[in-house]
């Protein structure tokens, strides 16, 4: 009885190591088109961790709105069908136990040093949504409340392809890359009207190897960085 316990102790342990256990999640958000999907995504996504993954597919042209912070902890796959299928980020707030900006950031990819994830971005637009003013502009507020579009911290591979990204007006960076490596952005456009001293296009941070970007162009309106 004995021998058969470690048997399948060993058999368990072996199936956790080759990622046999791993979730596999499909988030189809075509149905959703013109509504915001912030908490819906965050339902999905909870729980999960760098040995599973999880694909976010935008099947319909059309808009999908974030008001908030999108963390995922797994490896993500998310595309659409073209730069008409559109990420349209708001300035969210917090409602009725909503809270909108759990990071500084609206999405966040987020791996650890041990465990790197891998992220793939593909045919589709991650756009700030149009407004007056200049949003999160920190010397206007008693802390500090720039924002990203995307962050990815500790992935051993990030794919950005057919991507185009527009923030304009606001203290915001497209790109934050932190610790990744065999990092690619091929056939982008992304753009950056902030017109202030802060945010950028493309942070790449901390240990980094192998960058490779091709046919990418970046456009940037402001007196800070690209």
């Amino acid at each position: 009885m004995k021998r058969i316990f470690i048997l399948c102790f060993e058999l368990a342990f072996m199936f956790f190591a080759c990622g046999a256990w791993a979730k596999n999640v499909t988030i189809n958000l075509s149905p959703y088109k013109g509504k915001d999907v912030t908490l819906m995504l965050r339902n999905h996504l909870s729980g999960l961790n760098a040995s599973d993954q999880a694909t976010i597919t935008l099947g319909k042209k059309g808009e999908y709105y974030i008001s908030g912070t999108v963390e995922a902890k797994c490896n993500i796959i998310m595309k659409g069908v073209g730069k008409k299928s559109r990420f349209v980020l708001c300035n969210g707030t917090d409602t009725n136990g909503f809270k909108a900006f759990t990071d500084d950031t609206f999405f966040a990819f987020i791996g650890t040093l041990q465990n790197p994830i891998t992220v793939e971005i593909s045919n589709l637009s991650i756009n700030l949504q149009e407004h007056k003013g200049l949003w999160w502009n920190k010397k206007n507020d008693s802390v500090r409340t720039e924002k990203f579009a995307v962050k990815i911290y500790h992935a051993k591979k990030v794919d950005v392809s057919k991507v185009n990204s527009l923030l304009k007006n606001a203290v915001c960076t497209n790109f934050n890359l932190r610790i990744c490596s065999n990092i690619t952005f091929h056939d982008c456009v992304l753009e950056n009207y902030n017109n202030c001293f802060a945010g950028g296009i493309l942070w790449i941070e901390g240990r980094t190897n192998n960058v490779n970007r091709t046919r990418t162009v970046f456009n940037k309106y402001a007196n800070g960085e690209a």
